[in-house]
């Protein structure tokens, strides 16, 4: 069995093999998806992150409930 191994990203759940590589896997290949956690747990809970360390914008004001409901 040959092996190799490539970083790639995913679009739309499709990844692309390098060119180098293509015709050595023409027809099937088995495939071992790996997460870099460090990357995925930021991904995986923004919220709490942004709970944890808030955007801080200059001369930031919060809308009032009467501009919140203007439509």
């Amino acid at each position: 069995m040959l092996s190799i191994t490539f970083e790639a990203d995913i679009e739309d759940g499709i990844i692309k093999i390098p060119a180098e590589y293509r015709p050595k896997f023409r027809d099937r290949a088995t495939v071992i998806l790996l997460r870099d956690d460090e990357l995925s747990a930021e991904n995986d809970d923004i919220i709490a992150e942004l709970l944890d360390h808030p955007v801080k914008i200059k001369d930031f004001r919060p809308l009032s409930r009467d501009k919140i409901y203007v439509r």
